[in-house]
């Protein structure tokens, strides 16, 4: 009797399990140029215009995925730049400092 309950128990757990399973539907989306990577990458290029030009693409909710996890791994390793520059200034300017002329 504990066993039917067991397997009836096992069976609900299987089935709510599987509906969990949903597979997802496969994107295909468009090839990116050669010449819009080379535009994104030359504008990019630019100090400030380059900066503002990569949120504007960010925002742009039909941009392609390929251009966007671009344009976010770009951020994240400007992001990791700035922190070592800072790291970098620091550390020389604390070895200047400390560094007294006789």
């Amino acid at each position: 009797m504990g066993l039917s309950n067991y397997d009836e128990d096992f069976k609900e757990e299987k089935n709510t399990t599987s509906d969990l399973n949903v597979q997802k539907e496969e994107v295909l989306v468009e090839t990116v140029s050669l010449g819009q990577w080379l535009k994104i990458d030359l504008i990019s290029g630019i100090p400030i215009i380059g900066f503002i030009y990569l949120i504007v693409l960010l925002c742009d909710d039909n941009l392609n995925p390929n251009i966007r996890n671009m344009i976010k791994a770009s951020f994240i390793l400007i992001g990791i730049l700035i922190v070592i520059a800072i790291v970098a200034i620091l550390f020389i300017a604390s070895s200047t400092y400390s560094y007294r002329y006789y």
